[in-house]
């Protein structure tokens, strides 16, 4: 409940636990409907209860510290979604979830594929678990009807509850990054979950289905294989994506710290000068490394390149902390300078892009209109 409060991607993590446990549930010959009702609508109180109990906490620290809500993702806004908002997010739940509309290193074309032969493995199980006939246990007749629905609606309502994050994000304009979809994990879960009941169902098959028996072994030693490949991939493209994170960071450091020593050598230079930053977002430079080796490794949430780092709209938190250059700021009003001289500047890094005008100092990093 409460890490509600970092991310409303979590809820969608026991929501996916609770529908594997309801399709174990389904496929067991001694599960009552009764008992599996019960089973979800206990959770499904339990979700919402956890909701409620995370707004009423956040009501009270809110008041208690006499604080506001953070405006990122719109956080601060509530859930805006419409009717047709809401229509629109779960299809691309769906979308998304067979699209494999991934980034990062999971954009590799061979992690698409492992997932795309994974859901193949997904489909052929959940074919062979609903077609396997239930020996005569003197159940009756609706309820084998009843489990074998139960198994067919978690299945279909698997991709929806992998990608909730979607719908719960309350904002249509709000940017989904494959890190805040952590219930994705589910997806190589829920084929051992099936490789598994089709195990326990196996076991009560008669030689006759020996058909059966075949695929379910194949599809065993194919997931086996599959997850084996996939480590294999993590292994290679973590240890890839760390090192050029690794190099970036290096690289963005040693970018700033020339970029401090520029200004602070600037003629006229004094310590208690305000700084102005002049098309700060635009910075670049023929000189910056683009690492072609490197380019083809997509990092979550950024480009993962020099040019890429330095114009992030924290950069000069990113300079304050680890260059520990904060200087005063101010914005470029007529008063501050001559803007005559300003364009007749050159761009950073060339000489002449860091000078003093009256007691302010004047970075241009890039041309600017008035």
């Amino acid at each position: 409940t409460l890490s509600l409060g970092i991310y409303q991607a979590y809820l969608a993590v026991p929501m996916c636990l609770v529908l594997l446990v309801v399709l174990i549930k389904c496929n067991q010959e001694d599960g009552r409907k009764v008992d599996i009702l019960k089973f979800i609508a206990k959770y499904l109180l339990i979700l919402i209860a956890s909701l409620g109990i995370y707004f009423i906490v956040n009501l009270i620290f809110l008041k208690a510290l006499q604080m506001e809500m953070t405006t990122a993702q719109g956080l601060n806004s509530g859930y805006q979604l419409s009717i047709q908002g809401i229509g629109s997010a779960i299809q691309n739940t769906y979308a998304n979830f067979f699209a494999v509309e991934y980034d990062g290193i999971h954009a590799s074309m061979w992690m698409k594929l492992a997932v795309w032969v994974g859901l193949l493995c997904d489909i052929i199980l959940a074919g062979v678990l609903l077609l396997h006939r239930n020996p005569d246990t003197g159940q009756k007749k609706s309820d084998l009807v009843f489990k074998k629905t139960g198994i067919v609606a978690a299945l279909l309502l698997f991709p929806f509850v992998a990608n909730a994050i979607y719908v719960l994000a309350g904002h249509e304009d709000t940017y989904i990054h494959l890190i805040m979809r952590y219930s994705l994990v589910f997806i190589w879960i829920l084929p051992l979950v099936l490789l598994e009941q089709c195990e326990r169902m196996e076991k009560a098959l008669n030689p006759a289905d020996q058909i059966k028996n075949t695929v379910v072994g194949f599809l065993k030693c194919s997931l086996v294989f599959l997850i084996g490949i996939q480590i294999l991939l993590y292994i290679h493209l973590d240890n890839t994506a760390y090192l050029k994170a690794f190099f970036v960071q290096e690289q963005s450091t040693s970018y700033f710290n020339r970029l401090v020593t520029k200004i602070e050598t600037a003629p006229g230079y004094r310590d208690e000068y305000p700084v102005v930053y002049l098309g700060a977002r635009e910075k670049f430079s023929d000189s910056m490394t683009g690492m072609e080796e490197l380019e083809r490794m997509s990092l979550t949430g950024f480009n993962g390149d020099l040019l890429y780092q330095v114009n992030d709209y924290t950069w000069e938190t990113y300079m304050a902390y680890y260059c520990g250059y904060e200087p005063d700021e101010v914005l470029p009003p007529e008063s501050v300078a001559d803007w005559t001289e300003i364009e007749s500047m050159p761009c950073y890094p060339d000489e002449g892009s860091v000078v003093v005008m009256k007691e302010t100092v004047v970075v241009k990093f890039a041309e600017i209109t008035k």
